[in-house]
This record gives C-alpha cells, structure tokens and sequence, in this order.
C-alpha cells in the first residue's frame, strides 16, 4: 500500500494574496514542516511607501464655525477600495443632540448626494491638484438613505452639559462606489473626521 504525504492548502492566504498583489492562478501556498525566522523590516502599507494603493488620507467636515446645522445630513463616497482606520465624532457643549453615522453600499443612494471632491492626502501630497478620491455632498436635508439599524456605525449623544469627543478604531472596508454618512441633530458643534487609505 502505497502512503502520500497529505498536501494542506491555505486557500485564504491564496486568495489574500490574489487581491491584495493582483495575482491570477494558483499560488501553491502549502503547511510546510519547517520553521523560517522573519525579521519585520516595515510594513509597506504605512504612509509614505504607496502612490496610489495604500496610500493615506483624511477628511473633515470642520468649516472653523459651526459644524452641521440641525438636522443636516452629510455624504462622502469612496471612488476606489478604501480602508477607514479611525473616526472621530465630536458634540460640543451646550449642543445637546445626537451624532449619527452609516454606511451605504454602491448600489445605495447616499443621504445626500455627492458632488465636489474632498479630503487631502496625509502621503506625500506635494501639489495642490492631487486629490484624494473623495466625493462629498452639500450639507442639507436627506435625499438617499437614512440611518437604520441595518446599517449604523455609530450614535452618540449628549444632554448638552459637557462635549463629548469619541474615537473610533474602526477598520472598515469601504467599496468603490460606497459611502459614510452623517447626521447631526443639535444645532450646532457637530463634527466629524476620519482617517483612511486606499486599499490595500
């Protein structure tokens, strides 16, 4: 009776590896019965590695006065893959109300729809006309989708006697074509920023 060493395929490393580095066909990554020492030398995903894949953005909707007025709503779509690492949400004193956030898939209509492009590079942006791709709309009354339970993010809120200022480490993958979305209910002091790359 002949015995063959059984073979172990890690088929989501293989498929890991197709996207991330645009590989087609088979990888062949296997379980071997050996050990290897790595060094770390760098991750190449950090900024200042990447031109466009990988590479490091953020937006805000601070305008240096008032943040969102009551009730507005805010959308910024993603035009390629995109990584959103960090959030932050801020509710200033005295503004009682509450800050909402969702996501909406490419096929959804965004709260409101996007129409300028928005945000900066935090990687080595060394012109003016280098642009992220981020498309933000106007903020006013929702015309897309509202925020669900199907597809909320975050909500906070305050009763208007101290500022709330909340940070989220998110790691949420965003599709070209998908979008973040905001609301603000108090009339004043609602802000929001956060921090991304474009995938991987």
């Amino acid at each position: 009776m002949a015995w063959h060493k059984a073979r172990t395929s890690l088929a989501t490393l293989e498929e890991k590896l197709r996207r991330s580095l645009g590989l087609v066909g088979e990888i062949g990554a296997l379980f071997q019965p050996t050990l290897t020492p790595v060094i770390i030398a760098g991750d190449l995903r950090e900024a200042g590695n990447a031109a466009n894949l990988g590479r490091a953005f953020a937006w805000s909707n601070y305008n240096g006065a008032t943040g969102w007025a009551a009730n507005q709503y805010q959308s910024v779509r993603f035009e390629a893959d995109s990584l959103v690492t960090q959030i932050f949400l801020n509710i200033a004193s005295g503004a009682a109300g509450v800050l909402q956030v969702w996501v909406t898939a490419p096929p959804q209509a965004p709260a409101v729809a996007p129409v300028t492009l928005a945000g900066t590079w935090v990687d080595r942006k060394m012109i003016a006309g280098d642009q992220v791709p981020l498309v933000q709309g106007v903020p006013g009354v929702l015309v897309g989708t509202d925020f669900t339970d199907q597809n909320r993010i975050a909500n906070i809120a305050t009763a208007g006697t101290s500022p709330i200022l909340q940070q989220f480490t998110t790691n949420i993958m965003i599709p070209a074509g998908g979008a973040l979305n905001f609301r603000g209910t108090a009339a004043s002091g609602n802000f929001a920023t956060f921090f991304g790359r474009i995938w991987p």
